[in-house]
């Protein structure tokens, strides 16, 4: 309940999280899109390799499939923290994520010795400031088949990515006040087709088509006059 005097805009974090946001390619752009996130059409840069079904370590490929958002990684020296219901976590100095096929620590986050190889995620540009981490190649993780993709910051001229979606700062503060746990990304995936009722199919052409036969049946004492052949035919659809 909001306290007096207070409104919807003031407690964005209350805001219902939307239950899914879907990445498009634009045609003819293999490394730009859309996010559309709601009524909102937001730009995307996309992976220099674009979008790619089979993807692994290093061919800068873009993951097609649907993800959860498990958590934002945020800079708290540079950011107060931000209106999500995303769980979230500071981004220290010494924070890396292992892109090391061979370690067991493979696509995980990992306290960064000096001199350890790994995508550091304090950096000096502007590009980690947020970071959503996704669910990809983590249940289980697959030696060689892609780490680290992440929802980020793009950079100011808009370059590819290594394989994670990015935009604008501003739009991706704005998203994460509809972002939360219960959130999944769908890159390059259809709507899943809407059924008509709970827990049930879209029934089909066939069925559709003889459903007036069948209701005829079930009333025939309204219809005396209904055929021998349709009595059959909604006989069978029993």
């Amino acid at each position: 309940m909001l306290k007096k005097g207070q409104t919807k805009a003031c407690c964005p974090m209350r805001a219902r999280s939307l239950s899914v946001i879907r990445v498009r390619t634009r045609p003819g752009f293999r490394t730009r899109g859309l996010l559309l996130a709601g009524p909102r059409a937001i730009s995307v840069v996309l992976g220099r390799g674009g979008v790619r079904a089979n993807k692994f370590e290093g061919d800068g490929g873009t993951p097609r499939g649907r993800f959860r958002l498990i958590r934002l990684w945020w800079r708290a020296d540079r950011h107060p923290r931000a209106a999500t219901l995303l769980p979230m976590r500071r981004i220290s100095a010494d924070l890396a994520w292992c892109e090391d096929p061979l370690d067991p620590r493979y696509n995980r986050p990992f306290g960064r010795p000096a001199g350890a190889a790994g995508d550091r995620l304090w950096r000096t540009d502007r590009l980690y400031d947020f970071v959503i981490e996704l669910d990809h190649n983590t249940r289980p993780r697959v030696a060689r088949r892609g780490s680290a993709v992440f929802l980020h910051v793009a950079r100011p001229d808009r370059s590819p990515t290594a394989g994670c979606v990015a935009l604008t700062a501003a739009d991706l503060r704005r998203l994460l006040a509809r972002l939360g746990p219960e959130t999944r990304i769908a890159i390059e995936t259809p709507p899943v087709r809407a059924a008509t009722h709970a827990g049930r199919k879209s029934p089909s052409r066939r069925a559709r088509a003889w459903r007036p036969i069948l209701w005829r049946w079930e009333n025939r004492r309204s219809f005396p006059w209904i055929g021998k052949k349709g009595r059959s035919a909604a006989q069978s659809l029993r």
